[in-house]
């Protein structure tokens, strides 16, 4: 039994000596970044580095198929929320975003309406980007829309996850 003992008192002290690490060797993040959030929850489009969203996003978890709406030229306006990755700021933040042109088949006043800028304000930890969809009269086939977060002179845009499609039904 003593050995018992024994064997179980070294296994223990090995167990959790072996788990502490050094604080030097402790891994802090300290960045103050911006990122999309539909973009980090949702897998990017087939040969893109972005998603290209057909169904509105919810905020704080992946587009569902069956569950969310389409996205289609009667959508309305739609929120796309931005996480601010860092402690939450005493005072609002102003960010801009721009869209992709090469990326972007939809046509500004026609399809879709944005400002551009986005704010995160005070003690909150989310903006939103806010996109008017337009209704031009039922056609065929889709628009895409691809807007990109740009990094502000106290915050950085993910390079990770800061493009966003939204692919527009025009039926």
């Amino acid at each position: 039994m003593r050995k018992v003992n024994f064997l179980i008192t070294i296994l223990a002290a090995f167990t959790f000596l072996s788990c502490d690490k050094l604080e030097e060797d402790k891994t802090v993040f300290d960045g103050n970044f911006v990122e999309i959030d539909a973009t980090v929850l949702n897998a990017p489009a087939t040969g893109k580095e972005f998603p290209l969203l057909t169904r509105l996003p919810q905020g704080g978890r992946p587009v569902i198929t069956a569950q969310d709406p389409l996205i289609t030229r009667l959508s309305g306006t739609i929120q796309l929320r931005v996480n601010l990755v860092t402690a939450q700021r005493g005072n609002a933040e102003s960010l801009t975003y721009k869209v992709i042109p090469e990326e972007t088949t939809a046509i500004a006043g026609t399809h879709y309406q944005i400002s551009g800028t986005l704010q995160i304000p005070a003690n909150s930890s989310f903006g939103y980007i806010e996109v008017q969809i337009l209704d031009p009269g039922a056609t065929s086939g889709t628009k895409d829309l691809v807007l990109e977060l740009e990094s502000s002179s106290s915050l950085k845009a993910n390079p990770n996850y800061n493009k966003v499609g939204i692919r527009i039904a025009q039926n």
